[in-house]
């Protein structure tokens, strides 16, 4: 009877040694979802959602860390569990690493339970991105800050990502008003206004048309919706039908209208929406608009183009009990 070597034996409790090593130094596994991006654009890209389960749990005194593969300036991170809100920290603690980003977790994280971790990054580290596709985002969960503490949980490849170029100013797009409505510039007065859109790309499945006032002190009211638009008497107009296959909702600073069918060319758009002016007299008060078309498969801006108008608030006086009312 030929015996087993001791050698193989030894080499089965060396491998057993090493991957209980292995685990102990580098930690459990930090498990991806899907990472959502707002805007994927070059230039645009604000938002950062970063779906995640621990093996590991964390307590109150623990710290998550991301490496980025782009700027972010100063972050804010705010930490979710079923879209409630559970911890936000407005900035992270100061390293040496570039692109790494170290937030204490401020309560209990539980294991095997999905968390979603928005970063919205700063305005002058946007204004720096570029198109193409990034490095892995690299995400740990350690003891603490120092080069000695332990990484608790990791995944060096957590998500790869990539950025497209930024929308061509080319969204053709029509703002009209009622011009003869002598109160239109009088405070609070709420009036209704048209946005004709002339398709200059064809798509399948439709894509969103967001419209946004630029002077967040000018709301869109009541509702929004797709109208007949009848030239009468104007010169070099195009009637355009009502669209049954659509969605339109209103958001205060902005509205988003879901344009379901094929994108044609030819086939035009007329919005019918309702705008409030402010109850009081802004620094800026001219009426402008920024209009985006964006894809649904992604959130990429396609086009996109700056509305200004000549409508403003009047500086009309008003008596100090009518300002006391508006506050």
């Amino acid at each position: 009877m030929v015996k087993k070597p001791k050698v193989q034996k030894d080499k089965v409790l060396w491998l057993c040694f090493v991957l209980i090593f292995s685990k102990l130094v580098a930690g459990g596994h930090v498990y991806s979802w899907d990472l959502e991006i707002e805007y994927q654009n070059s230039g645009y890209a604000k938002k950062f959602g970063l779906f995640f389960s621990l093996e590991n749990p964390l307590s109150n005194t623990d710290y998550i860390k991301i490496l980025f593969p782009i700027d972010l300036g100063k972050p804010l991170a705010c930490l979710y569990e079923e879209k409630k809100l559970i911890s936000q920290n407005t900035s992270s603690v100061p390293n040496q690493q570039v692109h790494t980003y170290i937030w204490p977790t401020q309560i209990e994280l539980k294991a095997n339970t999905w968390y979603n971790l928005i970063i919205y990054s700063d305005d002058e580290a946007i204004s720096k991105q570029y198109e193409g596709i990034k490095d892995p985002i690299q995400f740990f969960t350690l003891s603490g800050i120092s080069d000695s503490s332990p990484v608790i949980d990791q995944n060096q490849v957590f998500s790869v990502f990539s950025l497209a170029p930024p929308p061509k100013e080319t969204l053709n797009i029509i703002f009209s008003y009622p011009s003869d409505d002598g109160s239109i510039e009088d405070m609070g007065y709420e009036y209704e206004v048209k946005f004709r859109i002339f398709p200059s790309l064809e798509l399948q499945n439709g894509l969103y048309y967001k419209i946004e006032v630029t002077n967040p002190a000018f709301q869109f009211s009541k509702t929004c919706s797709s109208i007949d638009y009848n030239c009468l008497a104007q010169e070099n107009c195009i009637n355009i039908k009502k669209t049954q296959s659509f969605g339109c909702q209103v958001y205060g600073s902005y509205i988003m209208f879901d344009h379901i069918e094929d994108i044609k060319i030819g086939k035009n758009i007329a919005i019918g929406a309702t705008v409030k002016n402010p109850n009081y007299s802004p620094n800026f008060k001219e009426l402008h608009f920024i209009a985006t078309s964006e894809s649904k498969k992604a959130k990429i801006i396609l086009e996109r183009k700056i509305i200004e108008t000549d409508l403003k608030v009047s500086l009309a006086e008003i008596s100090l009990e009518d300002s006391l009312a508006y506050l």
